[in-house]
């Protein structure tokens, strides 16, 4: 039992202070946002509990309905809790067209998160329709 538990602690330690770990050890919860905006669609992610254990970047990758794949990043520092926002097509030097999209959230150099969604054009103005991630 002592030797179970002093390996445990001793576990617990070297992950805590291991300096490559790019992750705590609970682990980051992702949230996602998609929102319509003028001229296009807002795309956020953020660690909702803020456990990333330091700064790391976000990747958007968008595939539009075309088929075209469209790639930006931004920078996480400080705040962690925070959502990092993109804007498409502006962020992207992309083209908006209504359809199906398909945007993967890599962070920290790891897919975490990829969603669906459709982006229609509704009595003139955008909606985002059926989201779910896949």
């Amino acid at each position: 039992m002592k030797k179970a538990l002093i390996m445990v602690l001793l576990l617990a330690l070297t992950a805590a202070i291991s300096p490559g770990a790019a992750f705590s050890a609970r682990g980051p919860s992702w949230q996602t946002s998609v929102a319509e905006v003028d001229g296009g669609f807002q795309v956020g992610l953020r660690d909702k509990n803020g456990d990333m254990a330091r700064d790391y970047t976000v990747q958007f990758v968008v595939k539009a309905p075309d088929g075209r794949q469209y790639r930006t990043q931004r920078a996480v520092k400080a705040r962690h809790d925070e959502f990092v926002y993109v804007t498409f097509p502006r962020d992207f030097q992309g083209n908006l067209v209504p359809g199906a999209y398909v945007c993967q959230f890599v962070a920290g150099g790891k897919a975490v998160v990829t969603e669906q969604f459709t982006y229609q054009i509704v009595q003139g103005r955008g909606v985002i329709q059926n989201r779910q991630w896949l």
